[in-house]
């Protein structure tokens, strides 16, 4: 990898700015911004210099498990939420 880009992406991470990262083509939305986040925090975790900072495969995993289950219960919250009307 790159050392420049994972610099770039570990700027726009810590910036909250971590979704300017990504293909444009991607869809933008509260879900999205939260699953880019937390892909990327663990991400960053698994770039960590000695393996004792790493997360195991295992720990991999169930957080990326515990995402995908995040984001279909915000899909699911989002389609049960009643619609805000906007303000005049």
């Amino acid at each position: 990898m790159n050392p420049s880009i994972f610099i770039q992406a570990f700027r726009k991470f810590l910036s909250g700015k971590i979704i300017e990262i990504l293909d444009p083509k991607l869809e933008r939305s509260n879900a999205s911004c939260k699953v880019a986040t937390r892909i990327s925090e663990l991400a960053f975790q698994c770039t960590a210099p000695t393996k004792l900072d790493r997360p195991t495969m295992k720990e991999v995993a169930e957080a990326l498990w515990n995402v995908r289950k995040e984001y279909i219960s915000f899909l699911e919250e989002q389609k049960t939420a009643p619609a805000k009307k906007p303000k005049p």
